[in-house]
């Protein structure tokens, strides 16, 4: 490396970490999450942050963290405390958020438009999965528990909640043998030739990830 560009950022003047019960609507959650301080906006199940949930009565917990300039945040903060009834939440939130993010010993990871996350998480769901959401970005992490006799059924549900809203799925955590010679980076149907062909070129002995990437030994 000979040159770097940096982009800096300066330190924010205020943080501050919200807790409220994550809205029935789904639009009044995207919204909230696109507030212009919000650098973490997150919707955790009840399995996922029981520590969290129990301060709301039991119900899924919104965790929000404002980051900027002092007066946006203020202004920001007063939004969400009409909107939502948010409170200060626990220092431990932000942690628990980034906890459930890398936890299950399941993990499918669903990518779509942030307007059809509500979708994909009630589909999840109804599979039996926990779910950590982030509005803003689209995304929906789903964790189940991992076992050999529903496994099958878990790849089902988390590729059909992706390809309902043309959104995308990857398996990011389950143990080696239950994944072993499946698909589980939930490409489209109409690019497996494509991706299948490449690895072929770059890989044509099949010796790297061997059964791991489009269910080929």
């Amino acid at each position: 490396i000979t040159s770097a560009w940096l982009r800096l950022r300066p330190r924010p003047e205020r943080i501050d970490t919200l807790l409220a019960p994550a809205p029935a609507d789904a639009e009044r959650a995207l919204s909230a999450a696109r507030a212009s301080t919000a650098r973490v906006a997150a919707l955790l199940d009840p399995a996922l942050a029981p520590a969290l949930c129990s301060l709301l009565g039991g119900a899924r917990a919104f965790v929000l963290e404002l980051a900027g300039d002092a007066a946006a945040v203020a202004a920001d903060r007063a939004a969400l405390a009409g909107q939502l009834g948010a409170i200060d939440a626990p220092l431990t939130a932000v942690s628990l958020v980034r906890a459930a993010q890398g936890g299950g010993a399941v993990r499918f990871r669903v990518a779509a438009l942030p307007s059809e996350v509500g979708a994909v998480r009630g589909a999840l769901c109804a599979a039996g999965a926990s779910t950590l959401v982030f509005p803003a970005r689209g995304l929906v992490y789903a964790q189940f528990e991992a076992t050999a006799s529903t496994f099958e059924a878990q790849l089902s549900a988390a590729s059909a909640a992706a390809e309902s809203v043309r959104g995308a799925w990857r398996l990011e955590a389950s143990p080696l043998a239950l994944r072993m010679y499946r698909d589980v980076l939930g490409v489209r149907a109409e690019a497996h030739g494509l991706q299948r062909a490449i690895k072929r070129a770059y890989d044509p002995h099949g010796i790297l990830n061997p059964g791991r990437g489009f269910g080929e030994a």
